[in-house]
């Protein structure tokens, strides 16, 4: 019996070790295909909720505890439709917290977060 529990858990860990999403290989794939945006939108989240920052564009690829919130804005550099067709746009903003202070953080958010701007972004440098 607990040779057939080691058995399973070690299956069930190889299956998942098997799948497992290289977040950094994904995105090297996506930069190839993504289309960049000329001219730069200009988006402001809309979402109520935290919006966060993906380092490709999947949603396995979260980076815990790098959000934006609702009327913070970006600028969108490069638009990306998935294979469900649900479309992402790798954005860069600008920090106003004191402990990132003019830090910029870049990564990969779902288009449908955001309102769009226009092509200046709203952001101030």
């Amino acid at each position: 019996m607990l040779k057939q529990l080691i058995l399973g858990f070690t299956l069930l860990l190889s299956a998942h070790f098997a799948f497992a999403i290289d977040c950094s290989k994904m995105n090297e794939q996506v930069e190839k295909q993504a289309v960049p945006i000329v001219p730069r939108w200009g988006l402001v989240v809309q979402s109520k909720q935290r919006v966060y920052f993906h380092s490709a564009p999947l949603a396995e690829c979260k980076i815990k505890g790098l959000f934006i919130i609702h009327g913070d804005s970006v600028t969108a550099y490069d638009l990306y439709k998935d294979k469900a067709h649900q479309e992402w746009v790798y954005v860069m903003y600008y920090s106003k917290r004191q402990d990132l202070e003019n830090e910029m953080v870049e990564g990969w958010i779902k288009l449908n977060e955001f309102k769009y701007m226009g092509t200046d972004s709203p952001m101030t440098h």
